[in-house]
């Protein structure tokens, strides 16, 4: 037996910057993980032809053949004698990443003109989630299998399945604008 794989990274980390200038106020924060891989089962799942019927990933078309010998991917047989599509290193992959996280943008409305009620205010936008670098082809490099409710999609989880990508969505992008006030 061959264990691959390598479900906890080596480094996690984050860092941000902010800075203002008059009235404004602009932050940003980055995260992410490096030394850390997952098992893709959902593009296992999207990527094979074993009698399935599942609607196939453009990348399935990169398959070998007589005529692509080079392909990434193993030959497309409808009943998949082979099981090319087993568990295989081949669905292992490097999950690190660098995600903008937040981005903050402010504007502190001077006390002279803020009303008579409010000794401060001030107006900000942000954006949550903004991008993520990675090589993972998942959804997100961040998707696990482990639910620690215990339960996903009806199904009670098995924490040994921890690192494995079986098609959870990330976290959503989010935009925010508001109003802080201090009476």
């Amino acid at each position: 037996r061959t264990f691959i794989g390598k479900t906890i990274p080596d480094i996690t980390y984050g860092f941000n910057f902010d800075i203002d200038w008059r009235q404004f106020d602009f932050g940003v924060f980055f995260q992410g993980e490096t030394g850390v891989q997952r098992y893709n089962q959902f593009r296992r799942f999207n990527l094979g032809l074993g009698g399935g019927g599942n609607n196939q990933l453009a990348a399935s078309q990169d398959r070998y053949s007589e005529d692509n010998p080079d392909g990434d991917l193993p030959r497309a047989v409808a009943t998949d004698p082979n099981n090319n599509t087993r568990f295989s290193d081949l669905w292992v992959e490097d999950a690190g990443y660098l995600r903008l996280k937040n981005v903050q943008l402010g504007y502190s409305i001077p006390p002279s003109l803020a009303s008579g009620a409010f000794q401060q205010a001030r107006l900000y936008v942000s954006v949550s989630n903004v991008f993520t670098l990675t090589p993972y082809q998942g959804l997100s490099p961040t998707a696990r299998a482990y639910d620690p409710t215990g339960i996903q999609n009806g199904q009670v989880n098995n924490q040994l399945r921890a690192g494995t990508d079986t098609g959870l969505l990330g976290m959503p992008r989010t935009y925010r604008v508001g109003i802080q006030l201090q009476l």
